[in-house]
């Protein structure tokens, strides 16, 4: 999910990269991009005076001091971020573009579609080299020097290092994103310094496996768009495999359904594919929704917030996470598929830490709390409520209106 605090998109597998040293250069590899026919402007005397400079290194580093190489460190240090910059820029250009052809019969556009919407919800994309994972959404903070809504993709360049990974890892961020901008359940979030209106954290659950559902079976349907014109696509390690997509489309009579079936499934996989019968996605989410939670919950707590409001969601809250106007809705069309509904059962350790969280912060029994719709309704009535980001954030039907 678009978790504020924990990565949103984990490694597939958990163990990877865990002994590996860092790679000698953080360079993002380009070889499927074209090779230009000729240096562009600026690039041979850059060049020169690079190999200048390292000569002169190897010659006089036995004589320098210090400080005077630290200085040094901290010059190649701050030229590789302006490399990285640069390098991950032109990975987004070209990602736009693979993206925006993308088409199919049944979502007419979707690629052009999916990059306006990106482009009009003003998302964000900075770097970052310490990031534990691909890539991650961040909605909302509570940090004194980036309150509010942050709106913001980070990527780290180390490991999002090809064009066929950063495309996938940036799209499924994208994707987060965008519901983020539709859904008024995701923007009453436990993170969300503007409003005092909270989603019961039991329901908060159910809108972590919705949001990974569907940025999964998105990232899937992109992969397999993709994957007609670049077969190195079918050997990418994606949660949702080429194979699986295509033999739920043969069982489905429409893109829609497929749509469905995928998200329904989607996080049934295993989190280590050493260990088959170990923890699932959903066991994974679970334990990542309760941790963030928590931390959105310390953060109120910390700052005295009083007259904090839980309120409970209903089957269409659910739907409008996928209700963004680009491809069909993961979680169907017009109505909520009635399986999205099923609560998934804790793990004993996840039970204890959900039931710990509720103790700590006060947090009334689900049975006790009004709808969303109800609380929306009854502030109609009467004054706007205090400090209530809805206004900031388009409504799901002006946002998709606005994408026509």
């Amino acid at each position: 999910m678009s978790n504020d605090i924990a990565p949103a998109r984990p490694d597939r597998n958990p163990h990877a990269n865990q002994n590996q040293t860092e790679p000698a250069s953080w360079n993002f590899n380009l070889s499927a991009a074209p090779v230009p026919p000729e240096p562009s402007a600026g690039y041979p005397e850059i060049r020169k005076n690079l190999q200048h400079a390292s000569e002169m290194l190897a010659l006089a580093g036995d004589h320098l001091s210090p400080d005077e190489l630290q200085t040094i460190q901290d010059m190649l240090s701050a030229m590789k971020h302006t490399t990285r910059t640069h390098m991950a820029g032109r990975l987004l250009a070209k990602m736009k573009d693979r993206i925006a052809g993308l088409d199919h019969p049944e979502s007419p556009d979707f690629g052009k579609k999916f990059i306006t919407a990106f482009e009009k919800g003003n998302i964000r994309v900075r770097l970052d080299p310490w990031l534990p994972c691909n890539a991650a959404y961040c909605s909302y903070s509570y940090r004194k020097d980036r309150r509010g809504f942050i709106n913001e993709i980070t990527i780290n360049p180390k490991r999002a290092d090809d064009i066929d990974t950063f495309t996938l890892s940036v799209a499924h961020e994208i994707i987060h994103g965008l519901q983020k901008h539709v859904s008024p359940a995701l923007q009453h979030s436990p993170f969300n310094p503007d409003t005092r209106v909270i989603a019961h954290p039991a329901d908060w659950l159910m809108l972590e496996l919705a949001c990974e559902r569907d940025a999964f079976t998105k990232e899937s349907f992109i992969a397999t768009l993709l994957a007609t014109d670049n077969q190195s696509l079918r050997e990418h390690h994606i949660l949702i495999t080429l194979e699986e997509f295509a033999a739920q489309a043969k069982l489905q009579p429409s893109l829609a359904d497929t749509m469905v079936g995928i998200a329904l499934s989607s996080l049934e996989h295993p989190y280590d594919k050493a260990h088959p019968r170990g923890k699932t996605y959903i066991d994974h989410y679970h334990g990542v929704a309760i941790r963030n939670y928590s931390a959105g919950m310390w953060n109120r707590h910390n700052e005295n917030e009083k007259d904090l409001r839980f309120v409970r969601l209903e089957p269409e809250d659910l739907r409008q996470i996928g209700n963004y106007g680009v491809g069909p809705n993961s979680f169907g069309e017009h109505v909520l598929e009635p399986l999205f509904t099923r609560r998934q059962a804790l793990s004993p350790e996840a039970r204890e830490q959900f039931n710990q969280m509720c103790t700590d912060y006060n947090i009334p029994p689900l049975d006790q709390c009004q709808t969303l719709r109800e609380y929306r309704k009854s502030t109609e009535q009467s004054a706007a409520p205090a400090r209530n980001s809805a206004g900031r954030i388009q409504s799901a039907a002006t946002f998709a209106m606005s994408l026509q």
